[in-house]
């Protein structure tokens, strides 16, 4: 079936409106549900994304298993003549991502954003669904508030302990940046805390305009995470505190038994960091984060590790 562009009334249920966007795997089309009359997102693969298919059916099964506030919601599945489609809730918004091109959060909303992430990763990760694709591109802030996020893109999500992972133990899957070291060693070995690690890297690019560790390819990040450890964000952001630099460098370490374990966990320490923040010093308006261009824009910097400790 070739590339063409959708119309009508797909399986007699949802009306396509018009195309939304496109991107490398498939085409969302903006649709009208007539069971109900909801505005939904109906995705559908390329037609030369063949490959593909059976990890956009396992998208399509795990989100119709995770019901949570801070996850899109799954609507429904099937084909369009021949070619898969799976149908979400409509967002109005932006993503993390597009934010952050504007402008850095503040130390609040950083908290925030990290405490409703971690809980929607832990709604995941008690049914044993590692996300493994964690970045400010999959993260959607409806309405553009911190407040009310929703997890996208679980399409190279694993569900332990259900079979059919569809990676080998050589397999790399992820985004360079926020990919744990046990995860660019070999996708099947993420766990829980390697969505936390991404976590991780999330808050502190939101707070810095910078990921934690860079390298030229692969093997340069994995050598830059044994052997460096990330900028504390004291160093950028005067105004953050010493419980978070202590927050984030737990969340970043290299060794997965270090970090706190899954999201849930990952919410609390977040959420214990707010408040005591709070304590120390009440909100009472907005600072001026440092920008994410010019003059004030922020410059990395790595501490190398000597010896056998860290420090």
């Amino acid at each position: 079936m070739s590339d063409v562009e959708l119309s009508g009334v797909i399986d007699g249920r949802f009306e396509i409106a018009g195309a939304a966007e496109s991107g490398g795997m498939g085409m969302v089309y903006r649709a009208v549900d007539r069971h109900d009359g909801a505005t939904v997102a109906l995705k559908v693969l390329h037609a030369e994304a063949e490959e593909q298919v059976g990890r956009f059916a396992r998208e399509a099964k795990l989100l119709s298993e995770l019901a949570h506030p801070g996850i899109v919601r799954f609507v429904s599945h099937g084909m369009a003549g021949e070619r898969p489609y799976l149908v979400m809730e409509w967002l109005e918004g932006e993503t993390v991502a597009e934010r952050l091109e504007r402008e850095l959060l503040t130390i609040g909303e950083a908290l925030t954003l990290g405490a409703r992430v971690a809980d929607a990763l832990g709604a995941a990760h008690a049914r044993g669904v590692v996300h493994r694709d964690l970045k400010p591109g999959n993260i959607f802030l409806v309405d553009r508030s911190v407040d009310r996020v929703k997890l996208l893109d679980f399409g190279i999500a694993s569900a332990r302990g259900r079979g059919g992972d569809l990676t080998d133990t050589r397999t790399v899957l992820g985004t360079p940046g926020y990919m744990a070291p046990e995860q660019i060693r070999s996708s099947r070995d993420a766990s829980a805390a390697a969505d936390v690690f991404a976590l991780g890297c999330v808050l502190f690019k939101s707070l810095s305009g910078l990921i934690p560790f860079e390298g030229r390819n692969t093997l340069d990040l994995v050598m830059t995470m044994m052997t460096q450890l990330p900028t504390p964000i004291t160093f950028v952001r005067s105004d953050a505190t010493r419980e978070l630099e202590e927050l984030l460098t737990r969340m970043l370490d290299r060794e997965p038994e270090n970090r706190p374990q899954d999201g849930a966990e990952a919410a609390k320490l977040i959420r214990r960091v707010a408040a005591e923040r709070a304590k120390k010093n009440p909100p009472s308006e907005r600072p001026k984060p440092p920008s994410v261009t010019g003059k004030g824009a922020p410059t990395a910097v790595t501490r190398v590790l000597g010896g056998g400790n860290r420090a």
